[in-house]
């Protein structure tokens, strides 16, 4: 139970502004950058999805309630939960199948061609969202939509962020 206590590994002669100084050195690695700015980019793109839908589907055609809005969200939800359980194998999966072909020597950058998979799934989820919307079509399209943003948004982080970790395991440890 001790190494649950809150203040065991605490260094209390640590230097909040060198802590600030380190992060900022860390961030300016450039995969760490990236991953920020990969990570930023889905978010704001689920934001986006969120007040589109707040204003859109409350209104005619549709006419939700609150409640029912607050529905949508579960199709993004399913959309990452799916991404926890494809996604992590995936990235493993093509970085095994790299290693193997490049004599069992892993290299981060392993991690990157299952960023084609978000890059290209988070995208159409929001073009679908859009083309519902516009058409006035079925709200199941853009549930299903939201789902692939979902699924995107989760995917490209995980990616990234592994491969930012990967590639400065020293800075990070």
């Amino acid at each position: 139970m001790a190494s649950l206590s809150l203040t065991q590994g605490y260094d209390k002669n640590a230097s909040f502004f060198g802590w600030v100084l380190r992060t900022l050195a860390i961030a300016a690695y450039p995969p760490a950058f990236i991953a920020g700015l990969t990570v930023g980019l889905f978010v704001g793109c689920n934001i986006a999805v969120q007040i589109t839908a707040s204003q859109t589907f409350t209104g005619p055609p549709w006419l939700w309630t609150i409640h029912s809005l607050g529905l949508l969200s579960l199709s993004g939800f399913i959309g990452a939960v799916l991404s926890f359980f494809i996604g992590g194998r995936l990235i493993d999966f093509i970085a095994t199948k790299m290693t193997a072909a490049h004599g069992q020597h892993a290299e981060p950058e392993f991690r990157l061609p299952a960023m084609i998979i978000p890059a290209l799934i988070g995208p159409m989820g929001l073009l679908t969202i859009g083309l519902v919307i516009a058409s006035k079509s079925s709200w199941a399209g853009a549930a299903v939509g939201y789902g692939m943003e979902g699924f995107g948004a989760t995917a490209a982080a995980n990616i990234i962020i592994t491969y930012a970790v990967d590639a400065y395991r020293p800075a990070s440890l």
